[in-house]
């Protein structure tokens, strides 16, 4: 036999009165679901629990605490420096990508090894692809001279 509290007693609030009723009609669904499931018996009993669990960790969630001021330190992140760095591992990897692929066949119906295979698409390329990354790398971890003076 479960034992809800109803929502007849003078204290409860309208918005409890709602999850009171909630409560009931949800408890009775689950048990015309699953009226010989072993464990319903224990869900029932512990689950208003989680529920009022739920409520009260929600109303003081809503409370509001004053929280310390904190400062924001307004320096930018990164210096001209690693921007123009950054700027030339960009363009160095753009530069593989559009080694990489090469241009455009004379016959598309024929394979030509030379082309597909070629000095500059496999060994070029992606040496300047890997330099373009290594640079980016190095641009995000140099120091730039205004965060020195600080």
């Amino acid at each position: 036999m479960i034992c809800i509290r109803t929502s007849e007693s003078q204290d409860v609030g309208k918005s409890e009165r709602w999850l009171l009723s909630f409560k009931k009609v949800f408890f009775q669904e689950v048990l015309s679901v699953f009226p010989t499931f072993p464990t319903s018996g224990l869900f029932l009993i512990f689950a208003p629990q989680f529920l009022i669990m739920a409520e009260t960790k929600q109303a003081t969630a809503n409370k509001k605490t004053k929280a310390p001021k904190t400062t924001f330190d307004n320096t930018p992140l990164f210096g001209k420096d690693n921007y123009r760095w950054m700027l030339i591992g960009l363009v160095l990897v753009a530069l593989g990508l559009l080694l990489m692929g090469g241009g455009k066949s004379k016959d598309p119906n024929v394979f030509n090894p030379n082309e597909v295979y070629s000095f500059v698409r496999i060994t070029i390329a992606p040496i300047l692809m890997l330099a373009g990354f290594g640079i980016e790398i190095f641009a995000i971890f140099k120091k730039s001279k205004s965060n020195d003076a600080q």
